[in-house]
């Protein structure tokens, strides 16, 4: 009823009751090795702790008072573990091997010192990556692993290696964390499925009774989808099971907390011979409840034929209007079905619908999973189609002035014979060279026709910049067009009639029908981090504008007349740089550095929001200009900033942590950039988020991060400037602020966006007096890299140290 432990780098017993009450027992034998990191006890109370790499100390604490000293266990290879478990089924040892990323077994000799060594076996694959600083068996031999950089819990299979992904927590340990576990049942409920692989006789694609099953044997794999059912380049292979003589499989042990990938290998020999799948293979998106079985996840190998067809037809978007012809700017619904006449119920049955250069994808309705579409290659997943049914896709896209506009389809693959036709050749082949079109394949043209009215205008930035006049609406100054938004041109009855494209400059155009008569509304729809501010209507004729700021107004246009300069102003979103996290003890202050970037002329008020504290009235804070921006609080910032466009702000919110801020205390508040744009009552809130906590009894280490253009010769701060080939070096600073030397420091970070290494990183370098730091990710450290970089640290890093190491890049052309 007691953890035991002997104390890392010591020879002292330990015990820890339920309480959470530490107690020093007497000393074991001086004999026995320091203490470790890495141990479990074995059911005859022999404690099993690592020593070293090859070598683990046996202590008998079946009399805690008075341990016996039982040798040591010999390993035949060296292994590198944080954390080993007893597997009470099999008699074995189990861990992760940092060195070789894989799960290991070795025999605990069932408490007793070894007699030569004990052969050490590494299995499964190679990407136990993380560090797994607990490992544990319930009283099954259910293997599991915690990740301490990830906080994923793993069940790992002691037979093949291979993992599942079954809960992650939701609280971080700090990166430090031992697991103990007294035996009992697993926590975690699992579930499992079940299914049956079948001859589907009346091509039902269902299960329903008339069906016979096939035999054993036939190979059926799971895969952890990782959350996304369809990219299988991601999927992690848990296991593979076989049917039983009576056609039926189970695979057990499934955690609810992911979803599945299930596939039957179509190429088992078990199978008859000619045998093809006909429903869906793999099932996607598979899930399981606790203590539940998911039944009926069958897969059905269906008659040898089919008759696949596919027809193409484009409508008016959103209605059932058959259109030949339409004008550059109209939205239309291609609308493309494949229909099955024959007996056979194929299943992957796959379409290329790619849409020509004269029209512009905007939309497609296939579902998230199954029948998913590729607007970029024009691959349409049908999958299975069940006899007599017809599958359809509608794909919404906009009319373009130039380009092809004869659009092709073709279905490309099935996983039956076609009565009549062959989607494995080509749409400019003769199938059978029958002389008889092919149904596996259809082309719909649209013909351009000129409207009678032309409406046009531009979407531009309304900042005021070069000496214009911001929020305006009009075009002046330096003021320039832009692309960030899509213009919607809505019927009387709010559906969508036009999308013209707008050109590089913001200039936009489209010919209104002159059959069309009634309103029409103009929208303008900013892409993400911008939004609209000003608009050009004079003079419209029965003119509708609740808000001349929005976007969006509507009006009548008169017939045989053109209306231009429908001009929409909008803004990118003012933005304030980053989320912060600081780590400090009580009578500590921390300074967290925060960018404002203005997008026009305006006045910005910088404030704290939302706030939580724990304890009450722990922590204070104040906002104070950094001019210079170099990260320290130079003036408070009370009074509202007058900007301009591309001017930054830089800024510092300085937080103090009073005597009652003890271990465990937390401070999270947001800090709001509230902008209001000049001339108008439109007001924009940016709003970061900073984490204050006080992790003293964990231990803290503090990075900071600063930049300098050495090509510029600028000063090094928190942010810089920098052109296309300028080399900028980046200084990571780690400071100790922990009251215990610091052991086993890794430093992660990446080359930043648009950025590669301008030279090879010094390595290895030294960080303070005594710490070490050798650069591992890349493996190649040479210029012209970009990615993951990784120092791994060796040596202590003790209490107030600080240090730093470099890397320089540079901007890619």
């Amino acid at each position: 009823g007691y953890i035991y432990a002997v104390k890392s780098g010591k020879k002292q017993l330990w015990r820890v009751d339920g309480s959470g009450t530490f107690t020093r027992m007497p000393d074991p034998p001086g004999s026995i090795e320091n203490g470790g990191n890495a141990g479990d006890i074995l059911p005859n109370g022999v404690m099993v702790y690592r020593a070293s790499s090859t070598e683990f100390q046996l202590l008998d604490l079946s009399d805690p008072n008075n341990a016996v000293d039982k040798g040591l266990l010999v390993l035949s290879s060296s292994v590198n573990a944080v954390d080993v478990a007893y597997n009470q089924i099999d008699g074995n040892l189990y861990g992760i091997d940092g060195s070789t990323d894989r799960v290991f077994r070795v025999s605990a000799n069932n408490g007793n010192a070894s007699i030569g060594s004990e052969a050490v076996t590494f299995f499964g694959p190679n990407y136990y990556t993380g560090a797994y600083g607990a490992a544990w068996f319930d009283e099954n031999g259910l293997f599991y692993v915690y990740d301490n950089n990830t906080n994923e819990v793993f069940l790992v299979d002691t037979a093949t290696g291979f993992r599942q992904l079954i809960a992650v927590s939701q609280d971080d340990e700090g990166g430090t964390n031992d697991g103990a576990s007294c035996r009992g049942p697993s926590a975690l409920p699992f579930g499992s499925v079940s299914g049956n692989v079948y001859i589907d006789q009346d091509g039902s694609d269902a299960k329903d009774g008339a069906e016979i099953n096939l035999g054993g044997g036939i190979a059926i794999s799971i895969y952890d989808d990782r959350a996304t059912p369809n990219d299988l380049s991601d999927d992690q292979f848990i296991r593979t099971v076989d049917t039983l003589a009576d056609g039926t499989y189970q695979i057990d042990t499934l955690s609810p907390g992911t979803t599945y990938r299930i596939e039957v290998d179509v190429n088992d020999t078990d199978l008859p011979a000619g045998s093809q799948i006909g429903t869906s293979n793999p099932l996607v998106g598979v899930v399981v409840a606790a203590n539940t079985d998911t039944s009926d996840q069958n897969f059905g190998f269906d008659p040898q034929e089919s008759d696949l067809s596919i027809v193409k037809v484009a409508y008016a978007a959103g209605t059932n209007t058959v259109i030949t012809t339409a004008a550059p700017g109209d939205v239309i619904d291609w609308v493309v079905s494949v229909i099955n006449s024959g007996p056979g119920s194929p299943s992957g049955v796959k379409v290329i619908e790619k849409l020509p250069s004269g029209f512009r994808y905007l939309s497609d309705d296939a579902p998230a999973t199954g029948d998913f579409y590729d607007p970029d290659t024009g691959l349409w997943f049908v999958d299975e189609i069940l006899p007599g049914s017809t599958e359809t896709l509608t794909i919404r896209a906009t009319v373009l002035e130039s380009g092809d506009h004869v659009n092709t389809v073709e279905i490309i693959e099935s996983s039956l014979p076609d009565l009549d036709s062959d989607p494995s050749t080509g749409a400019k082949v003769d199938d059978f060279n029958d002389g008889i079109a092919d149904d596996d394949e259809d082309s719909y043209s649209i013909a351009l026709y000129a409207g009678e009215r032309t409406l046009s205008g531009r979407l531009f930035e309304d900042n005021g910049i070069g000496g214009g006049t911001a929020h305006d609406g009009v075009l002046n100054g330096g003021e320039l067009g832009t692309t960030n938004a899509d213009l919607i041109i809505l019927d009387d009855a709010g559906g969508i009639l036009a999308q013209p494209e707008i050109a590089t400059d913001g200039t936009w155009s489209y010919a209104l029908s002159a059959d069309y008569a009634g309103d029409i509304t103009l929208r303008v729809d900013p892409r993400q981090g911008w939004l609209p501010i000003s608009e050009s209507k004079a003079g419209l004729p029965s003119l509708q504008d609740s808000n001349p700021r929005d976007g969006t107004y509507r009006f009548a246009p008169a017939a045989l007349t053109d209306y231009t300069d429908l001009n929409f102003g909008l803004l990118r979103a003012p933005s304030l740089t980053e989320d912060q996290t600081a780590d400090i003890q009580a009578g500590q202050v921390a300074s967290l550095s925060h960018q404002y970037v203005a997008s026009t002329t305006a006045s910005v008020r910088f404030s704290f929001g939302d706030s939580t504290q724990t304890p009450a009235n722990a922590y204070g804070a104040a906002i104070y200009a950094d001019p210079d921006c170099d990260g320290a609080p130079d003036t408070a910032l009370n009074a509202p900033v007058d900007v301009i466009a591309g001017q930054v702000v830089c800024l510092v919110s300085r937080v103090s942590a009073s005597s009652g801020a003890g271990p465990g205390s937390s401070f999270v508040y947001d800090l709001n950039a509230e902008t209001t744009f000049d001339g108008t009552a439109v007001v924009h809130v940016a709003k970061n988020t900073d984490r204050i906590t006080n992790g003293a009894a964990l231990g803290v280490l503090k990075l900071s991060k600063t930049v300098l253009n050495e090509t510029q010769g600028s000063a090094e701060g928190i942010s810089n400037q920098g052109s296309a080939g300028d080399v900028l070096r980046y200084r990571i600073q780690l400071e100790n602020q922990s009251p215990a030397a610091a052991r086993d420091v890794i430093l992660y970070d990446r080359t930043p966006a648009y950025t590669s290494l301008a030279e090879p990183v010094p390595s290895p370098v030294s960080v303070g007096a005594s710490l070490s730091c050798t650069l591992t990710v890349p493996t190649g450290n040479v210029a012209g890299y970009s990615g993951p970089l990784r120092w791994d640290c060796s040596g202590v890093y003790p209490p107030g140290s600080i240090g730093s190491l470099t890397f320089k890049v540079a901007i890619d052309p």
